[in-house]
């Protein structure tokens, strides 16, 4: 097996993950910078995009509130918690290097009425918090991509777009990421392609 393939966390993972991050993160604040695994994705995404390391200590507070995870409940539920966050921030790293192929941004999906809808916002929610963070929302090489992720950050109103446009959106979104990662980070792109 391969290392991606033992990074990729499976259904039942993102599920636990769901769970513990209502637990360790969320605990009933409305206002928590992260709230589901879209969000983690897209923040987590956004961390890889920086031109320079981001030690986990940095961009860890953040998720947690600025507050310290909660220790009264199982240390070792927490420690499996962390691991799964680990283990999606590494698969990140790895498709990101991989490229168009590989990389899809981590969306859910819901049914609205008799139709599918994909969940942009929470994504390009996590997304900008983690751009923000590490300063690449200031950069202005990039800006025409995050404009494309910024107009996604709000759920749509009216009429529920058609799968079609909303995949066109998701391809949109995919781009500008892989557009960022390689503008960005070239030093990355570079030791990936020997």
């Amino acid at each position: 097996m391969n290392i991606i393939a033992q990074e990729f966390l499976s259904t039942e993972e993102f599920e636990l993950l769901d769970e513990l991050l209502e637990r360790y993160v969320v605990k009933g604040n409305a206002n928590a910078a992260i709230s589901d695994c879209s969000e983690l994705d897209g923040f987590l995404t956004a961390i890889h995009l920086s031109p320079t390391p981001v030690m986990p200590s940095f961009w860890l507070p953040v998720l947690f509130n600025q507050e310290s995870p909660s220790f009264d409940a199982d240390i070792e539920q927490l420690q499996e918690f962390m691991n799964l966050i680990f283990r999606h921030y590494n698969f990140i790293s790895r498709i990101l290097r991989l490229g168009k192929k590989f990389y899809q941004p981590l969306l859910a999906e819901v049914r609205i009425e008799r139709r599918k809808l994909l969940l942009l916002s929470p994504w390009c929610k996590g997304f900008m918090l983690g751009a923000k963070l590490v300063k690449i929302n200031r950069q202005a090489k990039i800006k025409p991509f995050l404009e494309i992720i910024r107009q996604n950050t709000k759920i749509p109103k009216g009429d529920v777009p058609l799968m079609v446009e909303q995949r066109k959106t998701v391809k949109q979104i995919q781009n500008a990421v892989l557009s960022m990662f390689t503008t960005l980070v070239p030093v990355f792109d570079e030791q990936s392609k020997k």
